[in-house]
Formats: C-alpha cells, sequence, structure tokens
C-alpha cells in the first residue's frame, strides 16, 4: 500500500505516478507526472526556419509560457498572460537584425534553443534549466542508476562548481574528492561559470579515458586525475557491524524501492532490534520513493513533509500505518552531501521522534523541480514548491544534526550511532 497524501487539490500519491511519460522532479525530491506537452519542428526551406525562430522563440520564450499542474500550454491570447503584459518590439527587432545581417549561416533550431534557455537562465534560478535533448536523456538515464563517467554530484552555488556528493564506490570517490569541494578546472582550463551541462560534458568521455580535476578544499588546492567509467549504481545496501545493521541509501532512484523492500524483508528474518540509516553523500532522487522509506520507519497519521505552492496551497504526504519497521531504533547518519530527499527522509524520522540525527549539517536543498520533456527529448526543469518538515522547517537551511560529528571521521560517525543504539538499549528506550 502506497503513503496517503493529504492534499488541498484532492490529489492522491498514487495519482502522480498513473499516467506515464511525464516526470516531476526535485533534487529535493523527483516527482513524476503525466502529461507531454506535444509540439514538433517542422522545416521546409530556410523562409519557413526563419519564420519558426521568430514564432517558436515567441511561443516557447517570449510570448507565453503557462504552466498548468499537469500540462504545459502555450498561448497568446489568454487575458492576463506572459504574452500581454511583456513588450516584445525589442525582441522583435534584434530578431529582424540578425535575420538580415547575420553573415554566417543561420541554424534556426539553435536559436530557437538559445531562446529557451536565455529565458528560463533569466529567471536567477539555480535549480531551473532547459536542458537539449542528449542532456535530457542522459538525466533519466541517471534517475535509472544507469550512466558513464566519475560519479560526481554537482551544482553551481553563484559562479562556484560546487561537489555535492562522490557517488558511493565511483571513480572520483576512490580518487578522494569529497562533498564541498570547489572544482577550480576541467584538464586545466576552468569550468564554464553557470554552465552545469558545459561543465558536466567536460568531464564525462569515452569510458577508460581521464580527465583531470583540480580542487580548492578549504584553503588547500589538490589535482586529481581520475578514470572514466561505467557508473552502475545500486541504491540501496544493507551490512551488519557488532550486531547492528547498518542500511545505506545512496541516492532514491528506479530501483530503490525495490531494494528497499528487500533490504526491509532481511532485517525483519534477522528480528534486528536496532539499526543505522546511512544517508550521508545522498544527493537526492525520486519523491515517492523517499516517501516509502519513510513510511516504513513511523506509525500510522504521521506527517512525512510538506509541498508548498506559489498559490498558497499545500500538499501533506503522511505515513499509511503499513511500515514495518516503525518499532526498530534508528540512527540516521548525514553530512554536507545528503541533500533533498534524503533530506526529507531525515527530517521526518527526526521530526516524529523517531530517529536522531548524526553528522554534519546536510546540503540544504529544498525546492521542487517540475520536469516536462519534449517530443525532441529537450527538457524543462523549473522550480515550482519548496519543502517544509513536519516541524515546518525549510530544508533551504539544511538540517542540524543533534550529535555533531565531522565528515572527516566517516568511521567516528558510524561510532557515535552505534554508541547512540547501545545507550538506548540500555536505558530500555
Amino acid at each position: 500500500m502506497k503513503p496517503k497524501v493529504k492534499s488541498s487539490t484532492g490529489v492522491r500519491f498514487e495519482k502522480l505516478q498513473s499516467k506515464a511519460p511525464r516526470a516531476r522532479f526535485a533534487l529535493a525530491a523527483f516527482r513524476q507526472r503525466p502529461v507531454w506537452p506535444r509540439w514538433t519542428w517542422q522545416w521546409a526551406g530556410p523562409v519557413l526556419g526563419v519564420f519558426l525562430l521568430l514564432f517558436l522563440g515567441y511561443l516557447l520564450g517570449f510570448a507565453h509560457g503557462s504552466s498548468t499542474r499537469g500540462r504545459l500550454l502555450y498561448s497568446d491570447s489568454r487575458a492576463g498572460s506572459f504574452a500581454s503584459r511583456a513588450d516584445f518590439d525589442l525582441f522583435w527587432a534584434v530578431a529582424d537584425i540578425i535575420q538580415e545581417r547575420y553573415y554566417g549561416p543561420l541554424r534556426t533550431k539553435d536559436l530557437v534553443y538559445g531562446s529557451v534557455r536565455g529565458l528560463v537562465e533569466a529567471l536567477g534560478d539555480p535549480y531551473s534549466a532547459f536542458d537539449l535533448p542528449g542532456a535530457g536523456r542522459r538525466f533519466f538515464q541517471e534517475l535509472a542508476g544507469n550512466y558513464e563517467g566519475v560519479g560526481l554530484e554537482m551544482e553551481y552555488q553563484g559562479e562556484d562548481l560546487v561537489v555535492i556528493a562522490p557517488l558511493q564506490g565511483s571513480p572520483a570517490e576512490t580518487a578522494g574528492l569529497k562533498a564541498g569541494d570547489t572544482v577550480l578546472a576541467i584538464d586545466g582550463e576552468a569550468p564554464p561559470v553557470g554552465d552545469i551541462l558545459g561543465a558536466i560534458e567536460r568531464i564525462r568521455g569515452p569510458v577508460g579515458s581521464r580527465v583531470r580535476l583540480t580542487v580548492q578544499r578549504g584553503d588547500r588546492t589538490l589535482d586529481f586525475e581520475i578514470t572514466r567509467a561505467v557508473i552502475h549504481l545500486r541504491s540501496v545496501s544493507l551490512r551488519e557491524e557488532e550486531g547492528i545493521h547498518i542500511l545505506s541509501i545512496t541516492k532514491f532512484v528506479d530501483d530503490t524501492e525495490k531494494l528497499f523492500r528487500q533490504a526491509v524483508n532481511d532485517l525483519l528474518q534477522t528480528q534486528v532490534q536496532r539499526v543505522i540509516l546511512d544517508l550521508r553523500n545522498n544527493p537526492g532522487g525520486l519523491l515517492q520513493a523517499a516517501v516509502q522509506v519513510a513510511n516504513e520507519f513511523l506509525p500510522a497519521g504521521k506527517k512525512i513533509v510538506e509541498e508548498r505552492f506559489k498559490d498558497g496551497k499545500s500538499t501533506i504526504f503522511t505515513s499509511d500505518g503499513s511500515g514495518q519497521l516503525a518499532n526498530l531504533q534508528v540512527v540516521v547518519l548525514i553530512n554536507g552531501g545528503t541533500a533533498s530527499a534524503a533530506e526529507i527522509v531525515a527530517g521526518a524520522l527526526r521530526d516524529n521522534g523517531r530517529a536522531v540525527l548524526v553528522g554534519e549539517r546536510s546540503f540544504g536543498k529544498g525546492t521542487v523541480q517540475e520536469v516536462d520533456e519534449f517530443a525532441d527529448g529537450s527538457i524543462l526543469k523549473l522550480t515550482i514548491a519548496a519543502w517544509f518538515t513536519p516541524r515546518g522547517e525549510s530544508l533551504e537551511k539544511g538540517l542540524k544534526p543533534d550529535f555533531v560529528v565531522t565528515d572527516d571521521g566517516a568511521e567516528e560517525m558510524v561510532g557515535k550511532a552505534k554508541e547512540i543504539l547501545e545507550r538506548d538499549e540500555r536505558e530500555g528506550l
């Protein structure tokens, strides 16, 4: 049974995944949505191409881009629309000059893509982006947990390209990269400012080839030579140390719910009473997977997370009482690489009194992005809501641990978690 959703709009959790293949996401938790907007490219010679440049640039970037919860609509006649409020004289003037005077060939599709990308970038939101078809395909491949690269999750913070987390078992982790490292150079050249896709393209390459990353860590400058590989990310693992089981979730992707259920069954067979939930360096992922994980540890009727929208409405996700780990003693490990969906789980368990947090303050990624995939494979990621913990705390600030242990002492975190669980067992808590 899926966790229930109480929503001011009457939408239930099961509805969110009822129709494929549209997706809603947030590195703070990706949400699935049903509809693909339908528009296609038609090319019929240079005259029509220039017309499409102006017309599609007008529609896709400047005329009107109004988004409903289920479908993206484009129209220039709707009262109160973006088109009716904007002055497009400048746009048309520049488009005319390009058409009449530009010396080189006009690559119409590139100009349209650039217009759309510029519109989104003008929001000034680091998490909203328009990605070209190739990047869109990679985005969904990564959600499936399989891709080529060095295994780094990165974000731009201002003009700095910052490592959120190296993926567990990846070449980047093996080389020694850490959450919080600032990438200064890729093969000796500075990363493109603000262009996360450009940076990713330069880091990725054929399997077996090498890339040199120069990073700043505190007051030190470090160089890492990393061999690229195919990254197969198994998102859930379970191991036992000294009678305490450690359940690690590296990312919330397509296989997380299935693997998590298997781990839960394994735990139940051992009649375990204590567990460490390791969410360190987990950059987030699918919302429904995060809700399912939190639900497993909670009794019925407990708030998991609240989603707040621009119009003042909110959606509250609550546990349904089917959780089989609701009576276990739990400690959650977090660090600066714990972000988004992982922060939702950690916050839900902490605020409901089901766990204490050990480690470092989490990354702080509390917004949700809706992802629209278009017919050509390009995608729009747009921030449309914010997440709040059951106590009403914004996840954008990050979660402060109950017991602070620095990330340099990774084994110390596990040791502290074991100490807490053993103390609670002695005290009968």
